[in-house]
């Protein structure tokens, strides 16, 4: 294939002119739209920049109350025992014997079903 001087050229359709593309409403109709658009990026970028404020504080209470509250510590478990439960002489050990025997009751019994 040769791109001899002989042959036809292949016509181009000319551009049109941007200057007369949009009329005014349809310009004015584009910058409204652009202003809206703008809006919503901003309020969108605050509320992303809120939200990270928001748990970055959170985060930084938080590692301040752990720091500053450290809850309670146990005494030794012998000297808590021995506060709690002071023996008496005469008895035989931890665990002393009811003073009466336990006794039957001729209640009858009571049974509760799961029903509402």
């Amino acid at each position: 294939m040769s791109y001899a001087s002989d042959q036809p050229r292949v016509p181009r359709s000319p551009r049109a002119p941007r200057a007369h593309a949009f009329s005014e409403t349809e310009l004015a109709e584009r910058r409204r739209i652009q202003i809206r658009d703008g809006g919503l990026w901003r309020i969108g970028a605050a509320t992303r920049w809120l939200l990270a404020g928001a748990l970055s504080a959170t985060g930084a209470l938080a590692l301040l109350a752990a720091g500053t509250f450290h809850g309670h510590t146990l005494a030794p478990a012998t000297a808590q025992a021995a506060s709690a439960n002071p023996q008496t002489t005469g008895t035989a050990g931890p665990i002393a014997a009811p003073a009466q025997p336990p006794t039957t009751s001729a209640a009858p019994a009571v049974v509760v079903s799961g029903g509402s």
